[in-house]
């Protein structure tokens, strides 16, 4: 298994450490751990990593969701701060759909993730 430091790595594309304090050898981050961020993915090892990349940098995981269902349901009783949206779900409905109602409800910010790269889809 990968360590969150790698992941953090894969992920951001930068050192994990920029942004965080050592003190005797420990890292400690800087970021609020008051932000909740829900998690919309439908692949469950990616999913996973997230949920790992989130907790490293300091942040909590609000829930986490593989379709529009499960994704309404947590976010409307978590509250999360944030939402990270796979925009190709299980189902037929979208991340983009989840993105409306999370918008239309919550007024919360969206992040857009996907393997896809397609131009229907990237547009």
């Amino acid at each position: 298994s990968r360590s969150p430091s790698s992941i953090a790595t894969q992920w951001i594309g930068a050192d994990p450490r920029d942004g965080y304090s050592r003190r005797n050898g420990v890292v400690r981050s800087f970021a609020p751990v008051t932000i909740r961020i829900l998690v919309v993915e439908d692949e469950a090892v990616t999913a996973r990593d997230l949920q790992d990349v989130i907790a490293y940098l300091g942040y909590r995981v609000a829930g986490v969701a593989a379709d529009y269902s499960a994704a309404i349901a947590v976010a409307d009783s978590a509250r999360p701060d944030l939402a990270l949206l796979d925009v190709c779900l299980q189902g037929e409905q979208t991340g983009i759909d989840v993105a409306r109602h999370l918008r239309r409800a919550h007024s919360i910010p969206i992040v857009f993730l996907t393997s896809q790269a397609d131009a229907r889809t990237v547009a």
